[in-house]
């Protein structure tokens, strides 16, 4: 089963809030563990049949390759993911779905950090464009651990995750 177009944006921009043991959460004390390897549940109030997930993976072989992903959980489609340090070969052909936007890119690898998106008609999540030229989402290079502060945040906005996130990383001990 695929979506259509509109059916996986409408599922984006559903709200959501984190789910732990069937139960909706408002607030989350997140405490990552670095490399941060993580899968998040959620669900909507508005939309209870449906369940994703968000996942963060950071690599142990380089700390600066990270990646946020938002799918659906019943389908396994993937919804949304920003790759921080990685690239992304894009498909060649374009259909009607593909977004003007993403057409200079058809063919081409993305280097560096790029968000991929949706696109009807196509593998999910085969299609991503440069960070630097996505407006919609503010953070455009991950340099230092650190930055997973405000990283984790933005995505949690662009994907209408609902939870308020208290993000606490502690150094780690040379």
């Amino acid at each position: 089963m695929m979506f259509t177009q509109s059916e996986a944006n409408y599922l984006l921009e559903l709200p959501k809030l984190l789910t732990e043991n069937d139960n909706y959460l408002r607030q989350k004390n997140y405490y990552p563990i670095m490399p941060i390897k993580e899968r998040l549940y959620m669900a909507s109030e508005q939309e209870p049949d449906f369940i994703f997930f968000l996942e963060i993976f950071q690599s142990s072989k380089n700390q600066l390759k990270l990646s946020l992903h938002c799918q659906e959980g019943e389908t396994s489609i993937g919804l949304l993911r920003v790759d921080f340090n990685h690239d992304h070969p894009n498909p060649v052909e374009i259909n009607e779905h593909v977004p003007e936007l993403f057409k200079p890119y058809a063919g081409k690898t993305v280097k560096g950090s790029h968000i991929h998106y949706y696109v009807e008609g196509y593998r999910p999540l085969h299609w991503a464009i440069p960070l630097s030229v996505d407006n919609s989402f503010l953070i455009k290079q991950f340099a230092d651990e650190a930055e997973i502060i405000d990283i984790i945040p933005a995505f949690n906005q662009k994907i209408n995750l609902q939870t308020q996130f208290t993000i606490n990383i502690q150094a780690r001990l040379l």
